[in-house]
């Protein structure tokens, strides 16, 4: 995007102004991008005066738009109370829709907080989809799990002899343990299928918060 590449410098002069009004009239538009990347400057308050509670509104916007960035720093702010009430159970939401679309750091925090609440089967399912696409907190995570589960399998167990083989496990994205991963989610799995439908939410799903009437803006004559 034209106001990223103005900011970094990608075979562009620096020229920070000229960077937020391109962003400005990008997330005017309804650019989900744009209005992350903008929300981020807003919310470090790098070029613009700071202003959190209105970087999260950015953030909610770029987030209904569908972009999986946006979904998950959405997250972050229902989970932290950053710029806005703390709900764990939005921040769920949020980190699950992000997962949806395919964001990997969401799959592995919807995964641990599955895992940890009883959901361990869907945990397993998020936790296994982070990993098999590189993510290397998720392929420790599943690691770690099957490690101390109790499970046997004999062509998994020869690898865990070698000590130093969780090290190589964890930092080889590349596909060439992918096998032996998958053996270790679907063991996992079938060990929690006990869990498939648990349910331990108890607030309803359908409660959202209407964060739509934020304005996008910025006096440059201020600057």
């Amino acid at each position: 995007y034209v106001g990223d590449a103005l900011k970094n410098s990608y075979g562009v002069d620096v020229n920070l102004k000229q960077a937020i009004e391109w962003l400005i009239r990008s997330a005017d538009r309804g650019n989900g991008s744009a209005l992350n990347s903008l929300a981020m400057w807003v919310d470090m308050g790098e070029g613009v005066e700071q202003n959190i509670p209105h970087a999260f509104s950015l953030y909610y916007k770029s987030a209904e738009k569908g972009n999986a960035t946006g979904q998950y720093n959405v997250a972050i702010c229902f989970e932290q109370g950053h710029g806005t009430h703390k709900q764990t159970y939005q921040a769920e939401i949020y980190y699950e829709k992000s997962a949806q679309n395919g964001n990997e750091s969401a799959m592995f925090k919807i995964g641990i907080i599955m895992f940890q609440s009883n959901r361990q089967y869907k945990g397993i399912e998020w936790l296994g989809k982070a990993a098999l696409i590189g993510n290397t907190n998720a392929r420790e995570k599943i690691f770690d799990l099957y490690q101390t589960s109790g499970l046997k399998s004999n062509d998994i167990d020869i690898m865990l002899n070698n000590n130093e083989f969780k090290k190589i496990f964890v930092k080889n994205t590349s596909g060439d343990y992918d096998e032996i991963l998958e053996k270790m989610i679907n063991l996992l799995k079938k060990s929690f299928i006990h869990t498939q439908y648990n349910s331990s939410n108890s607030w309803s799903y359908g409660r959202q918060y209407n964060y739509q009437n934020y304005g996008i803006g910025c006096n440059f004559d201020d600057m």
